[in-house]
């Protein structure tokens, strides 16, 4: 197994709670198996797909530099037990996988002297994953995105020529509207701010030449389609009468927009977790080296 070194880290999403992700580890195995019943695809298999490699091209045993992830300890303060979520869902994926016991600068010296393949760090507005021999720098709320529009393409079984809705044009929903861009999706996006869905549609326009259609009210661009990624932290904004029997969704946002009432209709068509489609997607992607990854 490769081995994956993580530091005692906080995580930028402050909105996750210790509590939530306490017994990670522990459901990952159950996890996994709601990811194949839903996509056919396992965790690993939706990070490769992400990365925009197939599992044997993937980061194999011949890799077997330790991942050192450097906790900061100023700011908001570290969020107990994201260590250890982390170091979890590189073992489920393959890598073996432990903590450090520095922080901040020391933490970085103590992957340097373990001679680190990749360090991940985190602090209250950013967590990277860096591999210092190539250059390549991971972001997790992009690799977030990446993950989850390979994750909705499986489970809606191919976005070509279909319409995808994207909740929130931070930089989840960019990462995310993107990626669905290039599996052939057509996508709409949605923001509360009218001026960053705008801002979103031109830039995706001017960067791949693809029309995205900024829309205007939520309620209306929501009955238009039934693939939606939610990439927007605000919750309740999708209620059982936006979702029929044929609307897959896949929400990485914290927390996810769903209703209780959303929930019980969609069933087994709705994918959304704390952290693992993000971190297992930016252990992939950072084993690989930075020109395979930006030519994909």
């Amino acid at each position: 197994m490769r081995r994956l070194v993580v530091s005692r880290s906080g995580l930028p999403v402050t909105r996750l709670r210790t509590e939530e992700i306490a017994e990670l580890g522990a459901s990952l195995a159950e996890y996994d198996a709601e990811l194949l019943s839903k996509t056919g695809c396992t965790l690993r298999d939706i990070a490769c797909r992400a990365a925009g490699v197939d599992d044997e091209e993937a980061p194999g045993p011949a890799i077997a530099d330790a991942v050192a992830a450097v906790p900061m300890s100023s700011g908001l303060g570290v969020l107990e037990g994201f260590a250890e979520g982390v170091r979890d869902i590189a073992a489920h994926i393959g890598f073996e996988s432990y903590v450090t016991e520095a922080t901040d600068v020391a933490g970085l010296a103590e992957a340097a002297r373990r001679r680190a393949g990749v360090i991940m760090v985190a602090d209250d507005d950013d967590f990277v994953a860096i591999n210092p021999r190539t250059g390549c720098v991971v972001d997790n709320a992009e690799a977030t995105g990446r993950g989850y529009a390979a994750a909705l393409n499986a489970m809606a079984g191919g976005l070509e020529g279909r319409g995808v809705l994207v909740i929130g044009c931070g930089r989840v929903g960019r990462s995310a509207a993107a990626t669905l861009l290039g599996l052939g999706a057509e996508v709409c996006v949605y923001d509360i701010d009218p001026y960053r869905s705008r801002e979103l549609s031109a830039e995706l326009g001017r960067s791949l030449g693809k029309e995205v259609r900024a829309e205007q009210e939520l309620d209306r661009a929501l009955a238009a389609h039934e693939c939606i990624m939610d990439a927007s932290p605000a919750a309740s904004i999708i209620d059982a009468e936006h979702v029929s029997s044929n609307s897959v969704i896949c929400a990485p946002g914290v927390p996810h927009g769903l209703t209780p009432r959303a929930l019980k209709e969609i069933a087994g068509r709705f994918l959304h977790d704390l952290l693992q489609i993000g971190v297992a997607t930016m252990v992939i992607e950072s084993f690989l080296d930075r020109e395979s990854r930006n030519d994909r």
